[in-house]
């Protein structure tokens, strides 16, 4: 059975969507600028999900935050990864509506860590 998964992974892994996929998050990794800007909004997002929370967040604070975002969304590189990331993604979900088919059950569903609330 292990050699099967593993024949099954390196097949996955050889595709052109997983290529793609690790080419591009390379890509991003190496992006100076698109790595700035993720940093800047996942900082931005908790800075103004606390302030939110405080009742101080301010119009000019969101419109800020919106123009990062934007910027973040149009940045070729990162517009490049969500595109391979979604056509990886769908292979995935390709390979698990055939597994599920085969074992009659939701194999991604039933393989999945628990999903307990917390942390």
């Amino acid at each position: 059975m292990q050699e099967a998964i593993n024949q099954f992974i390196n097949e996955l892994k050889s595709t052109e969507e997983a290529a793609d996929f690790y080419a591009a998050r390379k890509s991003f990794e190496q992006d100076d600028v698109a790595r700035d800007l993720m940093t800047r909004l996942n900082t931005m997002t908790y800075e103004l999900s606390r302030k939110q929370h405080e009742g101080r967040l301010e119009e000019n604070e969101l419109a800020l935050y919106r123009d990062v975002q934007k910027e973040f969304r149009t940045n070729d590189t990162v517009a490049s990864l969500e595109q391979c990331e979604n056509i990886f993604t769908d292979l995935l979900r390709e390979c698990n509506s055939a597994i599920s088919e085969e074992i009659k059950m939701d194999f991604a569903a039933q393989v999945a860590p628990a999903q307990c609330g917390c942390g």
